[in-house]
């Protein structure tokens, strides 16, 4: 049985950095077109060392399924030269600690891993690591 896809999300890839903001709850199905858009961004940098910023302050959470299928893609990110993840949330706040502190703990093990508050500081720190990205631009647009 296939589902409507529950979760919204936007990507955006300029220079050696990827940005995706997730919003709201997620399934499966969203999952899987987020991620397939994802790899789109991984396989047009082709092997260029990869910053990624995230934002999850308005994601509210997923299905098991969802999280296995998020954690399993982390070894392409891995294979395809991911090498810093910035996490736009409040490392303090429930929904993150229910949701991502768990699944952030590969990522910690692997990449140079920060939290920012906003996208304009994790644009800074993505460019203070040598990234290169968003540089005629602010936040990615819908």
């Amino acid at each position: 049985m296939k589902f409507n896809e529950h979760g919204h999300f936007q990507v955006a890839c300029d220079g050696n950095i990827i940005y995706y903001k997730v919003v709201g709850m997620w399934n499966k199905e969203a999952s899987l077109n987020c991620i397939t858009q994802l790899r789109d961004c991984f396989l047009r940098l082709a092997r260029e060392p990869i910053a990624m910023i995230v934002d999850t302050s308005e994601f509210e959470g997923g299905i098991p399924e969802a999280f296995e299928l998020w954690r399993a893609e982390f070894y392409f990110w891995f294979e395809n030269n991911l090498k810093a993840f910035i996490r736009i949330d409040d490392e303090n706040s429930i929904h993150y600690q229910l949701f991502l502190a768990k699944i952030d703990e590969k990522l910690q093990q692997n990449v140079y891993f920060e939290f920012a508050e906003s996208f304009d500081q994790a644009l800074t720190i993505a460019k203070q690591r040598g990234f290169l990205g968003f540089v005629d631009t602010n936040l990615p647009t819908e």
